[in-house]
């Protein structure tokens, strides 16, 4: 993506300063290893080729022994692109989202099955809870 002229020159006269570098560790024994980048970082407008590359480079991560840590690290780094751990930025969209609503229930000491009792007492079909 090519940032012009003009943007660069406002980012240096307001002292924006670029972003540390992110330290990608090394998996050794990834299945993508030696094989085309462009299938895991896809064109967005990309018509059916890429869609297909994209397919076959999620295909490769579910075979990976490395996908979970991957797929981790993708988590964790919002800032990434790509398909990571067979994950889309979507799809790890969606994890971050879900983590971070168990944590919030977890920190609020609301359990699933708690609420779920709660519910059969308001609508009267258990009895009231004994502490």
């Amino acid at each position: 993506m090519a940032t012009d002229r003009k943007t660069l020159i406002n980012l240096v006269n307001s002292n924006w300063q670029l972003p540390e570098p992110l330290d990608v560790p090394v998996f050794k024994n990834a299945a993508c290893a030696g094989l085309p980048t462009e299938w895991w970082f896809p064109e967005k407008d990309g018509g059916a080729g890429t869609r297909n590359n994209t397919a076959r480079a999620i295909e490769i991560c579910n075979s990976c022994d490395e996908k979970r840590k991957c797929g981790d690290f993708a988590i964790d780094n919002p800032s990434v692109h790509g398909i990571w751990g067979g994950l889309s930025v979507k799809r790890r969209s969606r994890a971050r989202t879900a983590i971070q609503r168990a944590h919030s229930m977890e920190r609020a000491h609301i359990h699933p099955p708690y609420s779920e009792m709660r519910k059969q007492i308001e609508l009267g079909t258990r009895g009231p809870l004994s502490i």
